[in-house]
C-alpha cells in the first residue's frame, strides 16, 4: 500500500499541481484513495485529503465547492493552495481539522486571495455538531466574510488565531442553519443564559464607533479583544454582562458610553474587560453596574478620571485592583474619583489604586463624610479613604474603631501617625508602602482586642518606632514585612498568632516570643515529620536578627542558644500531654550558637526547610552533644518516637562558615539544597541509613573534596541510595571539589546533573547496582578514568551524562542498550567501541567529539538507530566499522555524520533502511560510499534494505562516483539537494528502484555520466538528459550532447522536445552553457529553480498556445543575461522570486488577453533594468510583497488591471529610483504599505478612486506639489508615514473629504510650506513633525486630546504663527515642541487641557496666558522655553512644567488654582526667577522644584506645606530667606544643598532632615526641636560657617554637647564644619562612636586619633574631609561605605580586626600607600575600595584577602605593581580597569571577572592553564569575557598548554600586542617575537578575541576550529594568518578591516564565509575552494579593482547556493572555475 506523507507533505512545493489522478495497480486489496475533479479524497469520498496547490486555475473565479457527502476536512488540507477566492463547505462536513484552511504563513497561499468561506446550512434540525479545529482559519489576511455552521461545537478563538496574523480584514461573521450559534449584525453570537444573545466574536476588520446591537445582552469573553480599529463603544442598557477580557487590547478605544438609564439591566464587567485600552482618559460607570471584577480597567495608562454612579437599589461589588494592573503595588493612573449620591462604602484605594488625590462625593450621599479631604463613615467610626497627596503627620480621631483596608496604602508623604484609643482593627494593607512613615503611636489607654491585618505596615521602609498596645491579640501575615528600619519590637503578652512573614526582611536584632503564642506562620508541604516538610518564615531574611527568646511556659515553641525549636506532643491520646523538642525551626542569620557550635537536641526528628538559610556564624553542627539521636518516650503511656531524622530542603543553604557536620545514623533524607553553597565544608560522611540525597544537596560546596559513604553493618539489609532527582535544574553534588568518587554498591540511581560541573573530578567508579544515570549527571566533568563494576545492570546512559568530559577512552558495559542525547558531546574520546547490546544511539550522542578517530560497532551489533547528529562535527573521525548487524533494520538519522571532515569512506550496512537528511553533509574527505548487500536465497541477487535517502544527505562531500544499490524495499526515495555542492561528483548509477530524482542533482553541473538500468520503470538517460520513462518530463540535464540541427542542445541553445509536459525542479539550475531555451506548448509545469542561476541565458521562448498556467518559485532567478520575456497568455500565477535578480531584464510581455491573476512575492525584485510591462492582465487581482521592488520603471501604467482592487503586498513597487509617473487602475482602492517607498523621482499619480493608503506608501518620494483634491473617496489616512520624508514636497492640497491624517504622515517633509487643515478632525502623531518650512498653520476644531496627535508639529522650526479655531478643547502632547520660531500664541477660550511637552523648547515664546477653562497643564508643557518671561492665569502645575525656562521672571496663578503640590522639577533651572507667590493650597514641595533657579526668598508661612522634596532648592545660590510655617515635618535629601546665602532655617517641628540636605549652605547654627527624629547622611557637610548645634530638651533621639551633635548611642553624627580644631588634630574618645557623615566636608581636620573602644566608622564619616592621617583602634570591626572617600588621607592600614568593609571606602582620596589586613572574600561587599585613587603607588595585601572586589583599584594610574598573595583567588569586574599595573600572572584556580584589567597599563601577561571566570553549570575552563580589552601597552602574552579558549574580547583593543608565546606542559616556550603562537589546546577563538589589536602574524592551532564573529576585526597590522586545515566556517566580520592582510589560504574544507568576513581587506587576494557552499552578503565589501577573487566553483553554482549579495560593495576581479582544466569545465 502507498501511504501519503502527513498533512499533504508528499506533494510539498508542487506549486503547479492542478489535479491528482488515482489508478489501480493491482497490488492493493482495499482501495485507499479516490479523486473528485482532481482533488484527493479517501476511498469512500468522506475525507478530503489533499487539495492541489494550483487547482484554482481550473475553477471559475477561484470558487471551490466541496462535494456534498464530504464529512472530514483533514488538517492543513488547503495550506498550500493558491488563488482561491471563495470556498463553499457542504452541510455534510462534520469535522474541520486543525489548520484546514490556514496558509503556511500570513503572506503565502490563500492569505492574499481568499475573501469568503461559506458553510451550508444543515437541513435537519438535530444534525450532529460540527467540530472545527485549532487555527482552522488562521493566516487568512484577506478573509472578509465567513459563514459558520450554527451547530458547530464550542467556539474557540483558536480557530482564527485572531490578532496573530489572523483574519485582520474580517468584516462579517454569519451563521447557517439551526444550532447554538447565530449572527447579529455580522457578529457571531449564541444564546445567553436567561434569554437574549451573547456576542462571541467581533470581526477584526471593523473600525470606528460601534453600538452593541439590539437583542444582545452579553459581550462574551475576549469577544472584541485585540480589535485595533474600534475607537468608541456604545453599550446600551439592555446589555447585562461584559465578559472577561471582552475589550482587552482595544488600543484605539477612546470612549465608552453606557447609554442605558436606571431601568436598564444590572451590569457585570468582568476581569480585564477593558485591560490595556490605553487611550481611555475617563469613564463614567453606570448606576446599573453591580459587579466590577479585578483588573477590569487595568493598564489603561491614561485613564485619570472615573465617575461612579449607583441607583441605591442594587448592591455594588467592586473588586480590589479593578483599575490597577496586576501586582502588589496596585499601580493605577486614576487620580480623580467622583462618587454619586447613592454610592455605598467602597475600598477606594483598593479599587482605584494608589494615585487617587481627589474624591468628590455627591451632595446627599449618606455613606461618607469628608473631614479635610479624608473620608469616614457618617459616625466616624471607620476611616475609609486618605488622599494620595497628603503629607506630614496625621492623627486618627478617637471616634475611629476600624481603619479600613488599603486606606493609607502607598501614601509616600505620611511621616508620623497617631492612632486613636478606640481602634481595634487595622485592615489588610492599611499602611502598606508608606515609605516615609517613621513613627506610629497608639493611645496609652487603647482598647483591648486589636487585630493587625495582613501586610498592614508592610514595606514601610522608614518605620522605626511602633509599640502595639497591651490588648493586641494577633499580628497578620506580612504585617511588618520589609520594615527595613524596624530594629526593635515588643510582642505583647496575649498575642496568640503571628502570621506568615509577619516580620520578614525587617531590621530586627532580637525578639522575645511570649508564652501565649501558639502559631507562628509555619506552613508545610510534601512528606516528612508530622505529615509534611515545614517552613518557618516569620523572620525570613531578617539580616540583623541574632537571637530569639521563647518564654519557658510556651507549650508550642522553645529556644536554645537563641535558636527557635518546635515542640510536639509525644502521645496525643494521653490524658496529660508530654512535650518534646521535635524540630529545629529557625536559626537567625546573625546567630552563631555557642561559640559557633550548634548542639541539636537528641530528640529532634527534623530540621526544617531553610532553617539556617544564609547563616554565617555557625561553624559546626552536632547532635545530642555529639552522641547522636535517641528515642523519645512518654513516661506514662510508653509511646515511643523512634530514631529518625529528616533534613529538609535548603536547611543549611549558603552557611558559608559551616565547616563540619556530624550527620547521625538514623538520617534518611538529605533534602534538596540542604548544604547548597556551604563554601567551607570540606568532608562529609554519609550514614548508611541515608536513602535519598536530593537535588542541590551539596551544590557549589567548592571545598568539598571528600565524600565517604559509610558501609552497611554486617547483617543489615543495604538501603537503596538515590542521589539527585530526575527533573532537577541543579545537581546534588554539582560544583563541589571532588577529585575521585567511588559510589557504594547500594547506589541505584543518579539524578539529573548529579555531579555536573565538578571541575576537579577526574576518576569515577560506578557500582553494579546502578540502573539509571540521569541527564547531565557528569556533564562538563574532566573525567580521565571511568570504570563500570562487573555485572553492571546499566541499560541507559542518559542525555549529556558525560558531555564535555576529559575521557579519551572508555569501555562501555555489555548489556547497555541506549546511549542518550548528547551523552558524550564534546568529550575527548579518541575511539569508542559500541557494545553489541546497544540498540539506540540518540541525537547528538557524540557530537563535536573532535578527537574521535574511530568508531567500532561490536560483532553482530543490535544497533537499530544512529540518531540525528550522533557523530556530527567529529572532525578527526576517519573510520566507522561495522562487524555484522543483527538488527532487522537500521536507520541513520539526519546529520548523523555531518561535518566529519576526515571521514574518507563509509560502507553502509545492508540492513540500513533510511539515511536521513544531511547525514553525511560536509564530509569533505568522503570520496567513497559503498552499500553492503545480502544474498537473496531464491534469486541469488544481492540487495540492500535501503528505502530512502534524505535531502542534502551527501551534500558538500568529496564523492566522485555514486552507485545506488538494488533494494528489497518497494523503492528508494531521494531527498532534494542530495548532492548539493559535491564538486567532484562525475558519475552516478541509479538502481532499478530509485523512484524520484527531482531536485536531487540541482546544481550538480559537473556530472558527466548518469547510468539508468533498463529495469528502472521511472527514468531513462539519453544524451545527457534524464527523462521520465515516456519522455514527457525533463527531470535533470547533466551533460547534454550536441545533437545537431534536430537535437536537444546545439551551441548553447536548448530546444525542449515537443510532447514534453514537465521540466522538473532544478532541471537546468546553475548551467552556464545555455543561452536560449525553447519551451513547447505541451509543457504544463516549470519546476522551482528550473533555470535558476543560468547566468548566460538570454532568451526564453514559449511556443504559441502554451498550456502553462504558472511560473513557479525561483524558476528564472538570477538569470542575469535575460533581457526580455514574452509569457504565455494562459499564465495565471507568477510565483515567488520567479525572476528575482534578472538584472538585464528590460521588458515583460504578459501577452494579449493574459489570464494572469497573481504576482508572487518578489516575483521581479531587483530586476533593475525592468522598465516596461506589456499587456498587463485585466484579471490581475493580487500583487504580493516586493513584487517589483528595485526595478527600473520610469512610468508605470496599470490601467488595464481592472480586477485589481487592493495591493496588500508590502513594498510592491518600492525602490524604483527612476519612477516618475504612475497610472493606477480605476478599481484600485487600497494601496499597500511601503508601496512606492524610496521612489525618489515619483511626482505624478492618480488617486481619485483610492480609499486606503497604508503605512509608508509614498515615503521618500519626489512630490513637489501633492494635489489630492480629486481623491474624493479618501476619508482618512490611517497608515503611518504615508508621505513622510518627501524632501522636495512644498505644497499639499487635501480633499474636502479627508478628515483623518495618519501618524507621521508628512514627517520630515522639510520644504513643505503650505497645507490647509480646515476639514480635518483628527491629526495623527507626528503628522507634520520636522516640517521646517511651515510658517503658518490653522489648527481646526479638534474635540479631544486623542484627535490632536502627539508631536503633530514638533520640530517645525520655521513656524511663526499658529491660529487656534475656537472649539478646540485640547492640545496634544509635544504638539509644538521645538517650534523655535514661535514668538507668541493666543490660546482659545474653549481649551481645557494642554498636553505634556506641548510647547517644550519653543525658545521664542515670551509670554503665555492660560485660558480660564483649562484644568490640566501636563508635564513639560513649557519646559525649555528659554525666552519665556511671564506666565499668566496658571490653573495647575505639573512635573517639569517650566524646567530650564531661563528667562522666566514672573508666574501668576489663577484665583481658583487647584495646586496642592509644587510638582517635581517645576521651576528647575529657571535662573531668572527670583520669587513666586506660592498658593495657600499647597501642602508639599516636590523634588527639584527650584533647583538651580534664581530664587532669592521663599515664603510658605500661609501654606500647609509639611514636606520639602529632595533637591527642591539645590544650588539656589541666591536664596537668602526661607519663611517657614512651623509645620514642616520633613526636609528631603539635598534639598538646600549649596544654598550658600541661606544663613538660617527654622527647624521648629522638623522631624527629619535628609542626606546632604543643607550641605554647602550658609547656615551658622542649627537648633533642632524635641520632635526631631531622623538625620540623613551628612546633612550639614561643607557648612563652613556652621559653628554649633543645639537640641531642645525632651528629644529622645539626639543631644548636643559643646556644639557637636550626638545620637543616643553617643556617636558623633554631625561635627560643625565651621568649628576650629586645635592643631587640626581631632581625638574621638573610646566611649564615643562615629556616625554616618559625622565629619564630612570638615576641611579643618588634618589628623584623627580614634581611641580604643570605638568599633564602627559610619558611612561618609570622613567624606571629602581634610584629614591626612588616621589612627585606628584594635577594637574597630566595621568601616562603612564612603567613609574616607575623596578625603586628603595619604596613608592607611586597615587592621585585621575589621570584619565588615563598605563600598567606595577610599574612592578618589589622596592615598599614596595602603595596607589591607582585613578579611576580604566572596561574601564581602566592599567594591570600589580604591577607585580613582590616582596617587596610589603602593599596596600591601595580607593573606586574609581572598577576593579583589569590583573596581577595587580602577583608575589607580600610579599603581605600577602589586604582589598578590596566594590567598587571592578571585579578581572581580573592573578590579584593575585603567590601573597602572604592568605585569600580571593569571594563576591556575584564580577566577577573573569581566573587564578586570580593561584599559590598564599591562605590558606583560601570563595566562596559566585551567583558569575559570566563575562556576556555571557548563563548568567551562575558560578565560572570561573582555578582561584585558583596551590594554594598549600590552606587548607580550604567554599562554600555557591547557587553556582551551581565547574568549570574547580577550585582547580587543590591545594595540601594542605583537607577540604571544605558547608554553608547553614541560615548560618549553614556543613562538617568536612578532608572531602569535597559541597552545595546541586552544579550540575556540571567541567573538572579538583579537579585534583591534596590534598582532601582525598568527598561526592558529589545528584544534582551533571555532572562530567567533569579529575575532580579528580591525587588526590593521595583521599581515599573515595560518588557518587550521579542518576549519569549516569563518563567521561574521572575522577579518573585517584587516587592511594589511596579505597572506591567508582558505582550507580546502571551508564551507561557510559570513557577512563582512573579509570586508575592507584591501591587500588580499583569495582563492575560494570548491567546498564553499555559503557566502553571506557583503563578505568582501570594500575590495578594490586591483584585487582578485578566484572561485573554484562555477558562477552558476554560486548563484544557486551563495547569497545573491555576496559581492555587494566589492569591485575586485572575480573569476570562476579557477584551477579547472578545459576538459572538466562544462562548455559555454
Amino acid at each position: 500500500m502507498i501511504t501519503l506523507g502527513s498533512e499533504g507533505t508528499a506533494f510539498m512545493n508542487c506549486t503547479s499541481l492542478r489535479q491528482v489522478i488515482i489508478h489501480e495497480t493491482g497490488y492493493v486489496q482495499e482501495p485507499q484513495y479516490s479523486t473528485r475533479d482532481g482533488v484527493l479524497f479517501s476511498a469512500d469520498g468522506k475525507e478530503l485529503l489533499f487539495f492541489p496547490a494550483n487547482k484554482a486555475a481550473d475553477l471559475d473565479g477561484g470558487v471551490y465547492t466541496i462535494p456534498d457527502g464530504t464529512e472530514i476536512l483533514t488538517a492543513n488540507v488547503f495550506a498550500r493552495a493558491r488563488g482561491l477566492t471563495e470556498i463553499v463547505v457542504p452541510a455534510s462536513v462534520k469535522e474541520v481539522r486543525d489548520g484546514a484552511f490556514a496558509p503556511e504563513s500570513a503572506s503565502s497561499g490563500l492569505s492574499s486571495t481568499l475573501r469568503k468561506i461559506t458553510f451550508a446550512a444543515a437541513e435537519e434540525e438535530d444534525a450532529a455538531p460540527v467540530s472545527i479545529g485549532t487555527r482552522a482559519f488562521a493566516n487568512l489576511a484577506s478573509l472578509e466574510e465567513i459563514t459558520l455552521p450554527a451547530n458547530m461545537e464550542e467556539f474557540s478563538f483558536d480557530i482564527f488565531e485572531m490578532g496573530v496574523g489572523g483574519s485582520s480584514s474580517l468584516l462579517n461573521i454569519y451563521t447557517a442553519g439551526a444550532g447554538t450559534y447565530s449572527s447579529v449584525d455580522g457578529l457571531l453570537c449564541r444564546e445567553y443564559e436567561g434569554g437574549g444573545k451573547e456576542v462571541v466574536c467581533f470581526p477584526m476588520g471593523r473600525t470606528g464607533e460601534y453600538t452593541i446591537p439590539d437583542g444582545v445582552v452579553s459581550v462574551g469573553a475576549s469577544a472584541f479583544s485585540g480589535s485595533r480599529g474600534i475607537t468608541k463603544i456604545v453599550i446600551p442598557g439592555y446589555v447585562s454582562n461584559i465578559g472577561r477580557s471582552a475589550f482587552e487590547d482595544c488600543r484605539a478605544l477612546e470612549g465608552i458610553e453606557f447609554s442605558g438609564d436606571e431601568t436598564a439591566l444590572p451590569l457585570t464587567i468582568g476581569t480585564r474587560a477593558f485591560y490595556n485600552c490605553d487611550k481611555l482618559v475617563s469613564v463614567s460607570l453606570p448606576a446599573t453596574l453591580t459587579e466590577l471584577e479585578a483588573n477590569a480597567f487595568g493598564s489603561c495608562d491614561d485613564l485619570a478620571e472615573v465617575w461612579v454612579n449607583a441607583s441605591g437599589k442594587l448592591a455594588l461589588n467592586y473588586a480590589e485592583n479593578a483599575f490597577a494592573t496586576t501586582g502588589v503595588r496596585r499601580e493605577s493612573s486614576v487620580e480623580t474619583v467622583h462618587l454619586g449620591a447613592n454610592v455605598p462604602v467602597l475600598n477606594i484605594a483598593g479599587i482605584f489604586g494608589g494615585s487617587v488625590t481627589d474624591v468628590y462625593v455627591a451632595e446627599g450621599n449618606p455613606n461618607y463624610i469628608s473631614v479635610d479631604g479624608v473620608l469616614f463613615s457618617p459616625d466616624q467610626t471607620e476611616l475609609l479613604y486618605f488622599p494620595a497627596n497628603r503629607t506630614g503627620e496625621y492623627v486618627v480621631p478617637d471616634t475611629v474603631k476600624r481603619i479600613g483596608a488599603d486606606v493609607f496604602r502607598d501614601r509616600d508623604g505620611l511621616i508620623k501617625l497617631t492612632i486613636g484609643k478606640n481602634v481595634t482593627e487595622i485592615g489588610d494593607f492599611a499602611f502598606y508602602g508608606c515609605d516615609a512613615l517613621t513613627s506610629v503611636v497608639f493611645a496609652q489607654d487603647a482598647a483591648a482586642g486589636l487585630k493587625v491585618g495582613a501586610s498592614a505596615f508592610a514595606e514601610c521602609g522608614r518605620l522605626s518606632s511602633i509599640s502595639l498596645p497591651a490588648g493586641t491579640v494577633s499580628i497578620g501575615a506580612s504585617a511588618f514585612y520589609k520594615c527595613a528600619s524596624l530594629t526593635q519590637f515588643t510582642i505583647p503578652e496575649g498575642v496568640t498568632e503571628l502570621g506568615e512573614k509577619a516580620f520578614a526582611e525587617s531590621a530586627l536584632t532580637t525578639i522575645s516570643i511570649p508564652s501565649t503564642v501558639t502559631y507562628m506562620g509555619e506552613s508545610k508541604a510534601g512528606d516528612g515529620v508530622d505529615g509534611g516538610y515545614y517552613y518557618f518564615d516569620v523572620f525570613e531574611n531578617c539580616l540583623d536578627l541574632a537571637w530569639i527568646d521563647v518564654a519557658e511556659a510556651n507549650d508550642a515553641y522553645a529556644s536554645k542558644d537563641g535558636i527557635l525549636y518546635k515542640k510536639s506532643v509525644i502521645d496525643a491520646e494521653a490524658e496529660t500531654s508530654q512535650y518534646y523538642i521535635s524540630a529545629l525551626a529557625f536559626c537567625p542569620r546573625r546567630n552563631s550558637g555557642a561559640d559557633g557550635v550548634v548542639d541539636v537536641p537528641s530528640t529532634v526528628r527534623a530540621i526544617w526547610q531553610n532553617a539556617f538559610y544564609m547563616n554565617q556564624g555557625v561553624t559546626k553542627i552536632v547532635f545530642g552533644g555529639g552522641n547522636g539521636l535517641e528515642e523519645v518516650k512518654d513516661t506514662v503511656t510508653g509511646k515511643v518516637i523512634e530514631v529518625s531524622l529528616t533534613i529538609d530542603e535548603g536547611a543549611f543553604y549558603y552557611c558559608t562558615s559551616l565547616s563540619s557536620v556530624a550527620l547521625p545514623s538514623g538520617l534518611t533524607t538529605i533534602g534538596s539544597g540542604t548544604f547548597n553553597s556551604c563554601e567551607a565544608l570540606s568532608e562529609v560522611v554519609i550514614p548508611y541509613t541515608v536513602s535519598s540525597i536530593r537535588a542541590q544537596a551539596f551544590w557549589s560546596c567548592g571545598k568539598l573534596e571528600t565524600v565517604v559513604f559509610e558501609e552497611t553493618p554486617a547483617g543489615t539489609e543495604p538501603v537503596d541510595l538515590v542521589i539527585g532527582e530526575s527533573n532537577s535544574t541543579l545537581g546534588a553534588f554539582s560544583g563541589t571539589g571532588l577529585r575521585t568518587l567511588t559510589l557504594p554498591e547500594r547506589t541505584t540511581e543518579l539524578g539529573k546533573l548529579a555531579f555536573a560541573g565538578c571541575s576537579q573530578l577526574t576518576e569515577l567508579h560506578l557500582p553494579s547496582t546502578l540502573t539509571t544515570i540521569g541527564q547531565q549527571a557528569f556533564a562538563n566533568v574532566p573525567l580521565e578514568i571511568l570504570t563500570f563494576a562487573e555485572g553492571s545492570r546499566l541499560k541507559e546512559i542518559g542525555s549529556q551524562v558525560f558531555a564535555n568530559s576529559g575521557l579519551t577512552d572508555v569501555s562501555l558495559p555489555e548489556g547497555l542498550e541506549t546511549i542518550g542525547l548528547n551523552a558524550f558531546k564534546g568529550s575527548n574520546l579518541q575511539s569508542i567501541v559500541i557494545p553489541s547490546t546497544v540498540t539506540t544511539i540518540n541525537m547528538n550522542a557524540f557530537i563535536d567529539c573532535i578527537y574521535l578517530e574511530r568508531v567500532t560497532f561490536a560483532k553482530d551489533s543490535a544497533i537499530e538507530e544512529i540518531g540525528s547528529s550522533a557523530f556530527n562535527g567529529c572532525i578527526r573521525l576517519e573510520e566507522v566499522v561495522f562487524d555484522g548487524c543483527a538488527a532487522e533494520a537500521l536507520e541513520i538519522g539526519s546529520n548523523a555524520f555531518s561535518g566529519c571532515t576526515s571521514l574518507a569512506s563509509f560502507a553502509v550496512p545492508a540492513n540500513v533502511t533510511e539515511i536521513g537528511s544531511s547525514a553525511f553533509r560536509y564530509c569533505i574527505s568522503l570520496g567513497q560510499v559503498t552499500f553492503e548487500t545480502l544474498q537473496d536465497e531464491e534469486t541469488g541477487k544481492a540487495y540492500s534494505g535501503l528505502g530512502s535517502i534524505g535531502g542534502s544527505a551527501f551534500a558538500g562531500t568529496g564523492i566522485s562516483t555514486f552507485v545506488f544499490p538494488e533494494t528489497s524495499a518497494e523503492g528508494i526515495s531521494l531527498g532534494s539537494g542530495m548532492f548539493t555542492a559535491c564538486p567532484n561528483l562525475k558519475a552516478v548509477t541509479l538502481s532499478s528502484k530509485v523512484t524520484n530524482i527531482d531536485g536531487v542533482f540541482t546544481g550538480c553541473v559537473r556530472i558527466e555520466t548518469i547510468t539508468v538500468p533498463a529495469e528502472n520503470q521511472n527514468f531513462i538517460a539519453e544524451n545527457g538528459v534524464i527523462y521520465n520513462k515516456d519522455k514527457t518530463a525533463v527531470r535533470f540535464v547533466y551533460a547534454p550532447a550536441d545533437g545537431g540541427e534536430d537535437g536537444f542542445f546545439k551551441d548553447g541553445n536548448v530546444v525542449i522536445a515537443a510532447g514534453t509536459m514537465q521540466i522538473s525542479d532544478g532541471a537546468f539550475a546553475g548551467r552556464e552553457d545555455i543561452t536560449s531555451v525553447y519551451i513547447p506548448k505541451e509543457v504544463t509545469v516549470l519546476g522551482e529553480n528550473a533555470f535558476k542561476g543560468c547566468v548566460n541565458l538570454q532568451t526564453v521562448v514559449f511556443e504559441e498556445g502554451s498550456a502553462l498556467t504558472e511560473i513557479e518559485r525561483w524558476t528564472f532567478q538570477d538569470c542575469r543575461s535575460l533581457r526580455s520575456v514574452v509569457l504565455p497568455k494562459g499564465i495565471e500565477t507568477i510565483g515567488e522570486g520567479a525572476f528575482i535578480g534578472c538584472t538585464s531584464l528590460q521588458s515583460v510581455d504578459f501577452s494579449a488577453d493574459s489570464a494572469l491573476i497573481t504576482l508572487g512575492k518578489e516575483a521581479f525584485k531587483n530586476c533593475s533594468s525592468l522598465a516596461e510591462l506589456k499587456n498587463v492582465s485585466s484579471k490581475l487581482a493580487t500583487i504580493n510583497a516586493n513584487a517589483f521592488d528595485g526595478c527600473g520603471f520610469t512610468k508605470l501604467d496599470l490601467t488595464a488591471a481592472t480586477a485589481l482592487t487592493r495591493i496588500s503586498g508590502n513594498y510592491a513597487f518600492a525602490n524604483n529610483a527612476s519612477l516618475k509617473e504612475v497610472i493606477l487602475p480605476a478599481n484600485l482602492a487600497t494601496l499597500g504599505s511601503y508601496m512606492f517607498q524610496n521612489c525618489t523621482k515619483l511626482d505624478t499619480i492618480n488617486l481619485e478612486n483610492v480609499t486606503t493608503i497604508n503605512s509608508s506608501a509614498f515615503r521618500n518620494c519626489g512630490f513637489v506639489t501633492l494635489d489630492l483634491s480629486d481623491a474624493a473617496k479618501l476619508a482618512s489616512v490611517t497608515g503611518s508615514y504615508a508621505f513622510a520624508e518627501n524632501a522636495l514636497l512644498e505644497e499639499v492640497i487635501l480633499p474636502e473629504t479627508l478628515a483623518t491624517l495618519g501618524s507621521y504622515m508628512f514627517q520630515n517633509c522639510g520644504k513643505l510650506a503650505s497645507v490647509n487643515l480646515t476639514n480635518v478632525t483628527k491629526i495623527g502623531t507626528s503628522a507634520f513633525q520636522n516640517c521646517t518650512s511651515l510658517t503658518t498653520v490653522t489648527i481646526p476644531k479638534l474635540t479631544s486630546s486623542s484627535n490632536f496627535g502627539s508631536s503633530a508639529f514638533k520640530g517645525c522650526t520655521g513656524l511663526t504663527k499658529v491660529l487656534f479655531t475656537e472649539g478646540l478643547t485640547a492640545i496634544g502632547n509635544s504638539a509644538f515642541s521645538g517650534c523655535t520660531g514661535l514668538t507668541e500664541i493666543s490660546l482659545p477660550e474653549s481649551l481645557t487641557s494642554i498636553g505634556s511637552s506641548a510647547f517644550e523648547n519653543c525658545t521664542g515664546l515670551t509670554e503665555i496666558t492660560v485660558p480660564d477653562a483649562v484644568t490640566t497643564v501636563s508635564s513639560k508643557a513649557f519646559a525649555g522655553c528659554a525666552g519665556l518671561e511671564r506666565v499668566n492665569n496658571l490653573p495647575a502645575v505639573n512635573t517639569y512644567l517650566f524646567q530650564n525656562c531661563t528667562s522666566l521672571s514672573e508666574v501668576r496663578f489663577s484665583e481658583d488654582a487647584r495646586v496642592t503640590t509644587l510638582s517635581d522639577y517645576l521651576f528647575d533651572g529657571c535662573t531668572s526667577l527670583q520669587s513666586v507667590d506660592i498658593p495657600a493650597t499647597v501642602t508639599s514641595i516636590g523634588r527639584y522644584v527650584f533647583r538651580g533657579s534664581g530664587i532669592t526668598s521663599v515664603d510658605i508661612s500661609a501654606t500647609s506645606v509639611a514636606s520639602v522634596g529632595n533637591y527642591a532648592f539645590q544650588n539656589c545660590a541666591a536664596l537668602e530667606t526661607f519663611a517657614s510655617n512651623g509645620r514642616i515635618a520633613k526636609v528631603g535629601d539635598y534639598s538646600f544643598q549649596n544654598c550658600e546665602k541661606l544663613s538660617s532655617f527654622d527647624f521648629d517641628g522638623v522631624g527629619e532632615v535628609g542626606d546632604f540636605a543643607f550641605a554647602g549652605s550658609g547656615l551658622t547654627s542649627v537648633s533642632l526641636s524635641a520632635e526631631f527624629e531622623t538625620l540623613g547622611t551628612a546633612p550639614f557637610a561643607y557648612c563652613t560657617a556652621l559653628e554649633r548645634f543645639s537640641v531642645s530638651s525632651g528629644n529622645d533621639c539626639f543631644t548636643a554637647r559643646d556644639g557637636v551633635l550626638y545620637n543616643m548611642e553617643n556617636a558623633i553624627v554631625c561635627f560643625p564644619a565651621g568649628r576650629e580644631v586645635e592643631g587640626g588634630v581631632l581625638t574621638v574618645a573610646g566611649d564615643e562612636g562615629i556616625g554616618s557623615g559625622a565629619f564630612a566636608g570638615c576641611d579643618q581636620i588634618r589628623e584623627v586619633v580614634i581611641e580604643e573602644g570605638v568599633g564602627v566608622i559610619g558611612e561618609y564619616a570622613f567624606y571629602d574631609c581634610g584629614v591626612t592621617k588616621v589612627t585606628f583602634p584594635s577594637t574597630l570591626t566595621e568601616i562603612q561605605a564612603y567613609a574616607f572617600a575623596y578625603s586628603d588621607l595619604e596613608e592607611v592600614t586597615v587592621p585585621e580586626t575589621v570584619t565588615t568593609l563598605g563600598m567606595n571606602l577610599f574612592q578618589g582620596s589622596a592615598l599614596k600607600r595602603a595596607a589591607v589586613n582585613a578579611v576580604i572574600d566572596a561574601r564581602s561587599r566592599c567594591s570600589n575600595m580604591f577607585l580613582d585613587c590616582v596617587l596610589l603607588e603602593e599596596v600591601t595585601l595580607s593573606e586574609n584577602v581572598e577576593s579583589l572586589q569590583s573596581s577595587m583599584f580602577e583608575n589607580c594610574v600610579s599603581l605600577k605593581e602589586i604582589d598578590l598573595p596566594e590567598s587571592v583567588t578571585a579578581i572581580d569586574m573592573s578590579a584593575f580597569e585603567g590601573a597602572g599595573i604592568t605585569e600580571f600572572v593569571y594563576r591556575s584556580g584564580m577566577t577573573l571577572s569581566n573587564y578586570a584589567f580593561r584599559n590598564s597599563a599591562l605590558t606583560t601577561l601570563r595566562i596559566e592553564a585551567n583558569v575559570v571566570s566563575y562556576y556555571s553549570s557548563s563548568g567551562d575552563n575558560s578565560v572570561p569575557s573582555d578582561p584585558f580589552t583596551g590594554c594598549a601597552n600590552l606587548k607580550t602574552v604567554t599562554i600555557v598548554e591547557g587553556v582551551t579558549q581565547i574568549a570574547d574580547g580577550l585582547f580587543e583593543g590591545c594595540t601594542s600586542l605583537k607577540t604571544v608565546y605558547a608554553e608547553d606542559a614541560d615548560g618549553t616556550l614556543r613562538g617568536e617575537e612578532g608572531m602569535v603562537t597559541l597552545p595546541a589546546s586552544i579550540a575556540e577563538i571567541g567573538n572579538d578575541a583579537f579585534a583591534g589589536s596590534g598582532i601582525e602574524k598568527i598561526v592558529l592551532p589545528e584544534n582551533a576550529t571555532d572562530i567567533g564573529m569579529r575575532a580579528f576585526q580591525n587588526c590593521t597590522s595583521l599581515t599573515s594568518v595560518t588557518l587550521p586545515s579542518l576549519l569549516t566556517e569563518l563567521g561574521t566580520d572575522v577579518f573585517n578591516g584587516c587592511t594589511a592582510l596579505e597572506t591567508l589560504v582558505l582550507p580546502a574544507g571551508l564551507q561557510t564565509i559570513g557577512a563582512g568576513a573579509f570586508e575592507g581587506c584591501t591587500s588580499l587576494d583569495l582563492v575560494l575552494p570548491d567546498a564553499v557552499s555559503s557566502v553571506a552578503a557583503g563578505a568582501f565589501a570594500g575590495w578594490i579593482s586591483e584585487q582578485k577573487i578566484d572561485v573554484e566553483a562555477s558562477e552558476g553554482e554560486t548563484k544557486l547556493w551563495w547569497d545573491e549579495d555576496w559581492t555587494e560593495g566589492c569591485e575586485a576581479q572575480i573569476s570562476y572555475n579557477f584551477g579547472k582544466t578545459v576538459e572538466n569545465v562544462p562548455e559555454i
